[in-house]
């Protein structure tokens, strides 16, 4: 009986041994169970976090892929968990490509709007030829201006019969307000002798220079039967009346030695207007009346003194008429030249100048 009892408790203690060593086993496996699976869970957070931030950026279909293995990695061992992470960390790595090239697509598709403003070039090219066109365009008035002066017009208000006659044989010699003559087309160039500045003051040496013969071989050279002499506008501040006329009979006098057929009409001074200050009219006046009396005192049927100062001024002031000058009070309007034409023709009616030219 004892031996039966001590076997008994031999077994017992040997199952409370079994039964310790299987709880403590248990409790071992728990205990590393349960630490493996917290730090697979602590482990898979960021890769969730991750992969459900980056993924949803990208597409809900791979979301929803995201999810399942997060659910399974939950439950896996620390190596699952690390290869979870690695394959979180690939796909982290392909959102970030698949956003970067969303990003690529966005700038590229910004592109149109400056393709567009580029696109807009054209139309202001196309304006700039325009205006150059349109620019271009406003030169023929002054060829034609010029093609006018190739060709004389007719003196429509002349009041003379003879005034085409007139017309097709007058030459214009003297300065530049004698020269509007002919760049407003009243006669045409190859009837132009006269040059801006011209005076009988600087004649023998200014006119060679410039025109490469002297002003009476210009004149004689010209073969006028009618010549138009009108200058004295820049000599009325440098000498005086008496050296002016004086200079002026001296030089119709070498023209007609060569050239005793032609009728010249020596035209006075037109008048400034009333506010200009480049001289006065009382002293224009005077040059005028002194080459009027030296030209009577000729006493030659071919040498004509013609009051061109009268034409243009006005009657109560004496000075150039409102709306006469080309706007410095000195040179003269256009209009003004058909006025002293028709005037002019007028005057050579009276005189023995178309018997002299015909004959």
């Amino acid at each position: 009986m004892d031996t039966d009892f001590i076997r008994n408790k031999k077994n017992i203690i040997l199952k409370t041994a079994a039964a310790l060593s299987c709880s403590a086993a248990i409790i071992c496996s728990s205990a590393s169970c349960g630490k493996t699976t917290t730090d697979s869970t602590a482990d898979s957070k960021p890769v969730v976090t991750s992969a459900t931030t980056t993924y949803t950026e990208a597409s809900s279909s791979t979301a929803e892929k995201t999810s399942t293995t997060v659910s399974s990695s939950s439950t896996t061992t620390a190596s699952s968990a690390s290869t979870t992470s690695t394959s979180s960390k690939t796909s982290s790595s392909s959102a970030a490509s698949t956003s970067t090239t969303a990003n690529v697509t966005t700038t590229v598709s910004a592109k149109p709007p400056v393709q567009s403003q580029t696109s807009t070039k054209p139309a202001t090219t196309t304006s700039t030829k325009a205006a150059t066109t349109a620019t271009a365009s406003q030169k023929p008035p002054v060829s034609a201006t010029t093609t006018t002066a190739a060709a004389p017009p007719p003196v429509q208000n002349g009041e003379s019969p003879n005034s085409s006659f007139y017309q097709q044989n007058v030459v214009i010699a003297g300065d530049s307000v004698a020269l509007g003559f002919s760049v407003y087309g009243f006669i045409p160039s190859y009837h132009s002798i006269s040059l801006g500045s011209l005076s009988m003051s600087n004649m023998d040496w200014f006119y060679p220079q410039n025109k490469g013969v002297g002003y009476v071989d210009a004149a004689v050279n010209s073969g006028a039967k009618l010549l138009y002499m009108s200058m004295g506008m820049n000599d009325v501040n440098v000498t005086t009346p008496e050296k002016y006329a004086a200079k002026y009979v001296s030089v119709i006098q070498q023209i007609l030695q060569r050239s005793p057929n032609t009728t010249i009409v020596a035209a006075g001074i037109t008048p400034v207007s009333y506010s200009s200050t480049f001289t006065t009219n009382a002293k224009i006046r005077s040059f005028n009346s002194a080459l009027q009396n030296a030209v009577n005192s000729m006493g030659s049927s071919h040498v004509i003194y013609f009051d061109a100062y009268s034409v243009v001024a006005d009657p109560g002031s004496l000075a150039l008429m409102n709306g006469y000058s080309s706007g410095d009070g000195i040179h003269l309007a256009p209009k003004c030249y058909g006025m002293i034409l028709k005037a002019l023709y007028n005057k050579l009616d009276t005189t023995a100048a178309l018997q002299n030219m015909q004959g």
